[in-house]
């Protein structure tokens, strides 16, 4: 394979030319000879990338998707169906992965973990492989006794119990003779269960939690119970968190399992695997961890260099007020180092020697002649005469583009404030940066510090301190107290040892107690008093209902956030999706990190107007923001928009005061287009002059949120990967809403009644309905509809014009649809933060599952492909498993918990 960059048709041209001998390139003035020439360099051109993919061609890895069926015939494999459609490209690399990987299945043939990895593999879901004659209770022969071969459980074992009904159930049942499928039969000697998770799962990281009450939360920050998932899993990752003390043999801890859902059992058994896990949860206090591990080997004695520039607000806080004691004051500073001057590399390019250009440190130059102190850029004051724990930002902000080329060193400064000496207790401090990154620095006792005196500290990455200076005493730094480049980060400058990223709390108990610990409960009734009730540092969690609980009067003082994942089947709605050809910014919004507004109201009303481009409002992280957006009065001939950033999920939550969510009125827009966000708590409504209103990947929370455009003109509304509140459209005639991979639901429409509400009202125009699921009625002029599901009513003025296909639709209409179906829809789940969210459970109708185009499902989720990603791990499984053996597909689904009863 060539990794070298081939040419462009330029360099072809300038090399052909350079080749020409001199006179002639002379006498070609008027560039008519130079442009002959580029006749020639493009057919070499053409040719040379030719001879450059026919040779890619031989590699799996680099070949055209047409080549991908000879080359399987080279190693005796077929290529399997993926579907055409160019949504599709996801499942359709798994045959590059099929080819690639067959010889290597071969020599696997047979192992429970090879087949195992090929059904991974090739269908992309999480599963698990069982060879049910384990789960099967049989007679013992006494010559061979199997001494875990129980044919009852041991009801002393509660984790055994919880995992009845699970893939990882060591349960045995009697034998089962019925037809083995994805509903019954497992149990068998012969059969071999291949577990898989259909639903996927999806990281949310920093999020605000719901507050129910002083010291109950829940993960959702709608407020909503949802199930928390295990997932993210690449393979060393997965054994780095198995070889944690008690985390070997959790759910998550097995080969090829992916999102699984948490249980309350295991997480009890097993919860260094879950708790602050890359594969589990996380719940932070003002970006520390509540819960953490303890530090894995020596401190660290690499620099903190994320931290150049504070965070404009909170860049220190401190974790515990209570540290200082009476009658004492102090001020914290963080304290710059960085280069004294713009450094120029006058050796570079002549061109460029004007240029800046970052050099290395001489180290026969005196650190004093490099680098200087830079004014603090933060301070804290700890003064408990007068409680004032307020940050003061710096007065010069961090500037990278001013010479600053090397990352700048991180000091905090300890100043006595006071009028007598006095000694500074041991305690920490709590860094943030631009970026909203937090770290817990320690900080040692300093004895009789005397008024007006400083000591500085390095931070290293890991949260340790190490003196600022080689004989420990106050004074101007000294970078480099040592010879080597960080010698200061050494055990002769070690201040204190960090205990690790975990708050601590309040108080600054001993031993254990210092940190909060997880305690897996049930909290179905968390309105009542917990029976046991928690003991002082514990924190509950119920994975199941996605809940968290604090005992009684240690509710978190700092700002809370959590990282969970959530399950769905695809990528649908808001969430830290790939979106790729986001437009560039102009204004930025953020909560948790330094943007140039703190509200999207604000960033709106400071949008420039009368732009010919689209002015866009990007929101940086996923903070909750109770605010109600109003558009008044506004020109934006260009166009609004307002998004996430790449792979964040910002939550618009309408106050109560509030009538709308959001309000656009009286105001002139080009278009107005919503990608990534959630909407929840109220309307959102476009009234007056929008031709165009567009949403990408965006959640109206179905339960409270609608969508209502209304105005003089024609209007057109696009709705693309979005899970939706009822839509309504009022507008001239000419307008039309379209659809794909969508989900519409009225909160009105239950499973026994889907219509009577409608989901989707196009007054005076079209409708346009692609791989979507709607639940509740749809009424429009004219109607197109294909690959959809249907769940309610269906009232179209003009059938004739209307095109309806490979759809579930009512009764009345499949006789004059083209391959279209009435069956009944049974949905996993129709609640919008359930994990099994319209999710078609295997009891539908095959004609559901499989009656779309091209076999696929038909719904919201035809993209993600099920049925081929299921058929193909069958076919594949069906050549790996031993003769004699058969094998069984049995689809994980979520299992809904009893919410509890609010009294």
């Amino acid at each position: 394979m060539i990794d070298a960059r081939p040419p462009t048709r330029a360099e072809v041209l300038e090399q052909l030319w350079r080749w020409l001998p001199g006179v002639y390139r002379a006498r070609d003035t008027e560039g008519r000879l130079h442009a002959f020439l580029g006749v020639f360099a493009d057919e070499l051109w053409r040719l040379r990338g030719l001879i450059e993919q026919q040779y890619a061609d031989h590699f799996i890895d680099s070949a055209q998707d047409w080549v991908i069926p000879y080359l399987a015939d080279l190693v005796g494999t077929q290529v399997l169906f993926t579907g055409e459609a160019a949504r599709l490209r996801e499942i359709a690399a798994r045959n590059r992965a099929d080819v690639k990987n067959t010889l290597h299945w071969r020599r696997r043939k047979g192992t429970l973990a090879g087949l195992e990895g090929v059904a991974r593999d090739i269908s992309g879901l999480g599963v698990h492989a069982v060879e049910m004659f384990e789960r099967t209770a049989w007679m013992v022969p006494l010559t061979h006794v199997r001494r875990d071969a129980h044919s009852a459980l041991d009801l002393r074992r509660g984790e055994a119990i919880a995992a009845l009904r699970t893939p990882f159930s060591t349960a045995r049942s009697l034998i089962d003779i019925r037809p083995a499928d994805g509903r019954a039969g497992w149990h068998r000697p012969t059969n071999v269960a291949l577990f898989g998770w259909p639903i996927e799962s999806f990281p949310l990281q920093a999020v605000t939690p719901f507050e129910v009450g002083p010291v109950l939360y829940r993960f959702d920050p709608l407020g909503s119970d949802t199930a928390l998932h295990a997932g993210g899993a690449t393979e060393p990752l997965r054994q780095r968190i198995a070889r944690r003390s008690g985390a070997a043999g959790a759910d998550i801890a097995h080969a090829n399992s992916d999102d699984v859902p948490i249980r309350t059992r295991d997480l009890r058994a097993h919860p260094r695997a879950y708790v602050d896990s890359p594969l589990g949860f996380s719940i932070r206090e003002d970006g520390i961890a509540l819960i953490g591990e303890a530090p894995d080997g020596p401190p660290s004695v690499a620099p903190a260099l994320d931290f150049a520039e504070l965070g404009s607000d909170d860049g220190l806080l401190a974790p515990d007020h209570g540290v200082v004691p009476a009658g004492r004051e102090f001020e914290l500073r963080a304290v710059r180092l960085g280069a004294v001057i713009l450094m120029v590399d006058h050796d570079a390019d002549p061109g460029t020697a004007d240029v800046p250009t970052p050099v290395p440190y001489s180290p026969g130059v005196a650190w004093s002649a490099q680098l200087q102190l830079r004014n603090p850029h933060g301070r804290l004051a700890l003064d408990t005469v007068a409680p004032d724990f307020g940050y003061v930002p710096g007065v010069a902000p961090y500037e990278p583009d001013e010479g600053e080329f090397h990352h700048p060193v991180l000091l905090l400064e300890v100043a006595q404030g006071g009028a007598a000496a006095s000694t500074f207790p041991q305690s920490e401090v709590i860094v943030r940066n631009a970026r909203g990154l937090a770290l817990q620095v320690v900080l040692p006792a300093v004895p009789a510090l005397a008024p007006g005196d400083s000591v500085f500290f390095y931070v290293a990455a890991d949260g340790s301190s190490y003196y600022a200076r080689g004989d420990h005493g106050p004074g101007d730094p000294d970078r480099n107290p040592d010879t080597g480049l960080f010698g200061a980060y050494s055990a002769l400058h070690l201040a204190r040892a960090s205990e690790g990223q975990r708050r601590i709390r309040p108080g600054h108990p001993a031993g254990d107690a210092r940190w909060r610990r997880v305690v897996a409960r049930d909290l179905c009734c968390w309105d009542r008093p917990l029976v046991p009730a928690l003991l002082p540092g514990q924190v509950a969690v119920d994975p199941e209902r996605g809940r968290i609980a604090f005992p009684a009067g240690e509710a978190p003082a700092g700002r809370l956030s959590v990282d969970f994942r959530f399950g769905r089947t695809a990528a649908i709605g808001a969430g830290p999706f790939a979106r790729p050809g986001l437009p560039a910014t102009l204004r930025t919004v953020a909560r948790d990190r330094n943007a140039r507004y703190d509200s999207l109201q604000a960033a709106i009303a400071d949008a420039p107007e009368g732009l010919s481009e689209p002015v866009v409002i990007e929101v940086l992280d996923s903070a909750v923001y109770d605010e109600a957006l109003s558009i008044a009065g506004r020109n934006f001939p260009g166009g609004l928009v307002l998004q996430a950033s790449a792979l964040q999920t910002p939550f618009i939550v309408k106050p109560a005061a509030a009538a709308r969510a959001l309000d656009v009125q009286n105001s002139t827009l080009g278009l107005l287009r919503l990608d990534g966000l959630v909407f929840a708590g109220g309307p959102l409504r476009v009234d007056g002059g929008v031709p165009r209103v567009e949403l990408a990947y965006c959640t109206l929370q179905p339960e409270t949120a609608s969508l209502q455009v209304t105005g003089a003109m024609a209007c057109s509304v696009t709705l693309r990967s979005c899970i939706s509140a009822p839509v309504s459209l009022a507008a001239a005639a000419g307008s039309a809403v379209a659809a794909e991979d969508s989900v519409l639901q009225h909160p009105g429409a239950t499973v026994e009644a889907t219509g009577g509400v409608p989901a989707l009202t196009v007054a005076v125009g079209s409708a346009s309905l692609a791989r979507c699921t709607v639940f509740g009625d749809v009424q429009a002029d004219r109607v197109s509809i294909s690959n959809s599901l249907c769940a309610g009513g269906l009232v179209v003025a003009d059938t004739a014009g209307s095109c309806l296909r490979f759809s579930r639709l009512p009764r009345s209409w499949v006789a004059a649809a083209f391959r279209c179906t009435a069956a009944t829809a049974i949905f996993v789940s129709t609640r919008c933060a359930d994990p099994g969210y319209m999710h078609l459970h295997p009891h539908s109708a095959a004609a559901l599952r499989r009656g779309g185009e091209e076999g696929g499902e038909i719904g919201a989720f035809h993209s993600a492909g099920l049925p081929w990603r299921l058929q193909n791990a069958g076919l594949r499984w069906q050549e790996s498993i031993p003769a004699g053996l058969a094998p069984v597909q049995v689809p994980v689904l979520p299992q809904l918990r009893f919410k509890g009863i609010r009294r």
